[in-house]
């Protein structure tokens, strides 16, 4: 599980998922054939969506993960001005 939150996988998905034996491989052969422009018996119209649905999800979770990197980065960053600046001002009460 990649996120802090534990959300990463807890997909709408996730009982679709576990019925069949290899998700990820039939879901990218699936989204594959669609990118590709063809529909075949082994890849059928809600299979595909299904695909897509699930790739959509999973780019959602990314973005929001990079997001949330970008945010605790800014809060890390304020956090070590903050440390500067308390160091500063015992530097300046030592050498007073």
């Amino acid at each position: 599980n990649l996120s802090q939150g534990g959300t990463l996988f807890r997909a709408p998905f996730a009982k679709q998922l576990t019925k069949t034996s290899t998700p990820t491989s039939s879901y990218r052969k699936a989204l594959d054939m669609f990118r590709k422009g063809k529909e075949t018996k082994k890849a059928p119209p809600a299979s595909t969506s299904a695909a897509i649905a699930i790739h959509q999800h999973y780019e959602l979770q990314i973005q929001m993960c990079q997001e949330r990197m970008v945010m605790q980065r800014e809060e890390h960053a304020k956090k070590m001005l903050l440390l500067d600046l308390q160091i500063e001002e015992i530097k300046k009460r030592l050498d007073a």
